[in-house]
């Protein structure tokens, strides 16, 4: 039986319900999310990863400054009050360390060329699958993510497969990441349709 209050999202869908039923917020306890600006036009300012709190602003300053959109099949649960002040800062604490963190993940999306930036992406979506797999979100999330077009970010997927650093797995959108894909350096070439020269550089 599924738990009460759990929020479930599938991919693309936006959420913007922060605060949750008890005002406290949402903890991701699968798949991944992106920020995006609540006011404004609709670009990822940050992801979110399983174990990641969301909302949490809610409770200090009144309101959140983004809206959720699913990158991958979510689930949220909804985080209940803080017993005492000392347990609000705690969440506060977490919080400031996670957002620096995301803040990192997402300056490496956004720097470098666009095979280095979907090879990033993807090494971090591994969090979210079991074995090795990669949940391949919708090409356009992938592409707005790393700042690309899907016509690029659908070459470079292609050329991971024939470098054999991304294969199909049973389900359509679920990958088997190779084991060298997180360290390779990838050949130039990788956003072209054709690459039959491609060779990954030791």
């Amino acid at each position: 039986m599924t738990p009460p209050n759990l929020c479930h999202l599938v991919p693309g869908e936006s959420f913007g319900d922060l605060a949750g039923p008890w005002g406290a917020g949402w903890r991701l306890l699968g798949g991944a999310v992106r920020l995006d600006p609540a006011s404004g036009p609709a670009r990822p300012a940050l992801l979110a990863l399983p174990g990641d709190v969301l909302g949490v602003e809610v409770a200090t300053i009144g309101s959140c400054p983004y809206r959720l959109r699913a990158l991958l099949p979510a689930c949220l649960r909804p985080l209940r009050p803080a017993d005492s002040p000392g347990e609000q800062t705690l969440r506060l604490q977490a919080l400031v360390r996670q957002q620096w963190r995301r803040a990192e993940d997402m300056a490496g999306l956004r720097a470098g060329s666009v095979p280095d930036r979907v090879r990033q992406l993807l090494v971090m979506l591994r969090a979210c699958g079991d074995d090795g797999q990669v949940l391949m979100p919708r090409l356009r999330d992938l592409a707005d993510t790393v700042d690309s077009t899907p016509e690029s970010v659908s070459r470079v997927i292609a050329n991971l497969r024939r470098l054999h650093l991304l294969s199909h797995a049973q389900h359509e959108r679920r990958h088997q990441a190779g084991d060298g894909l997180a360290g390779a350096e990838l050949p130039p070439g990788m956003t072209r349709s054709r690459a039959d020269a491609l060779r990954i550089r030791v």
